[in-house]
């Protein structure tokens, strides 16, 4: 029997192979960056990546917007109306606090009452995308009980989101691996299972060892942004380093890993983008944006080399709209199992000719989603057309 060899397939295995050995030098060089010398680490990551990558992500939402929302506008319009006023509303208390207008006494209710309008956000946002009795009742239960948490605790819950915000950027690019190179996935997943590993080894590493030395206002911000000041008990050491190197990890994935899937040098052009295929004042709109994100980055890099400490604080503090828009974005590529439409798109396939022009037209009136959560077709009709 002689077997046939495939070189497509062998070529997505090595560049699998490849992808994950990268990911592994990066999981491995952040973690011993982050446990030697955590500080400095931390002051180097964010000088260099942290305004590029909030670039970076912004060009992927909007080479992924599509040219019309149709049964995803209710979605959409929650999506941006939440986010308008989280965002709005944690810069006036971001503000009022640095002012002085907010103190301790009232301050922590009303982090307390924003924290639940995020946490009825992302309920309201479950519900709306994926209408699932069943996806409802369990974000439901799961808000219930963050609410409960936030209630008693919300300084902890702040903290908890500053922790678990790199894993959002994790999920979104699993789920755009799912997309574009499945092939890529085992690696992806088996280095995934590292990074539990690597926290714990951390902590046992670090676990009792000496407070870092606060010598300068920088250094009392990093140690107190990681979480010092909530968990005194526990070695600020510790603390900076599993911050820095889940900080790096979430940079690693907007930075390198998604531009890499995306293949982004061909396909991030606006000219590209689904949005701007039929209208040129949305690509006339779109290119002034990324224009002036641009000129944003070079501003915050001038900035850092001038005043870091300060640049640093306003940086966070602004860079809160891109937390908030990684829930919605990382729920509108997740799958949406609804069998009762999927059928009623293809019925609505089979009613006009196989192959025409109206039977793609009709399977896209009929929201086919994909597991990306965008409108699509079935390949085999759009390859006739």
């Amino acid at each position: 029997m002689t077997s046939s060899f495939h070189p497509i397939r062998a070529r997505k295995r090595t560049d699998g192979l490849l992808f994950g050995i990268c990911t592994l030098a990066l999981l491995l060089g952040s973690a011993s960056l982050a446990a030697l010398a955590p500080i400095a680490f931390s002051i180097a990551t964010v000088f260099l990546f942290a305004a590029p990558h909030n670039w970076i992500e912004l060009r992927y939402c909007l080479s992924r917007l599509p040219s019309r929302v149709g049964p995803l506008g209710p979605f959409f319009a929650t999506s941006f109306g939440g986010l308008a006023i989280l965002y709005l509303s944690y810069i006036a208390l971001v503000t009022g606090a640095r002012l002085g207008f907010i103190d301790r006494d009232i301050g922590l209710p009303l982090v307390a009452t924003w924290n639940i309008l995020l946490i009825g956000w992302c309920v309201l946002l479950a519900a709306v995308r994926f209408r699932n009795t069943a996806t409802i009742l369990k974000a439901t239960a799961f808000g219930l009980l963050a609410c409960t948490f936030s209630l008693l605790m919300p300084r902890w819950f702040s903290l908890c989101l500053v922790y678990l915000h790199p894993f959002i950027g994790m999920a979104i690019l699993e789920r755009e691996l799912r997309r574009t190179k499945r092939s890529w996935l085992q690696s992806y997943h088996w280095c995934l299972a590292l990074v539990p590993v690597l926290l714990i080894a951390l902590a046992v590493h670090l676990n009792g060892t000496a407070q870092l030395y606060i010598d300068t206002r920088l250094d009392e911000q990093i140690t107190r942004h990681a979480g010092s000041a909530i968990l005194p008990d526990v070695s600020s050491h510790l603390l900076v380093a599993v911050h820095t190197f889940l900080e790096m990890l979430h940079y690693g994935v907007w930075c390198l890993a998604i531009p890499v899937a995306t293949n982004a040098v061909r396909n991030w052009k606006v000219d590209r983008f689904a949005s701007t295929r039929n209208s040129g004042a949305s690509k006339k709109l779109i290119g002034v944006v990324l224009g002036i994100s641009s000129l944003i980055v070079l501003a915050f890099w001038a900035a850092f080399t001038r005043d870091y400490s300060f640049t640093r604080d306003f940086y966070f503090a602004a860079a809160m709209i891109h937390v908030l828009a990684e829930i919605p974005l990382l729920m509108w590529m997740c799958e949406v199992k609804n069998p009762a439409k999927r059928n009623a798109a293809v019925l609505a396939c089979r009613s006009d000719l196989p192959g025409s022009a109206g039977a793609v037209a009709t399977a896209r009136r009929s929201g086919f989603n994909d597991d990306s959560g965008l409108t699509t077709i079935p390949k085999t009709l759009e390859a006739n057309v």
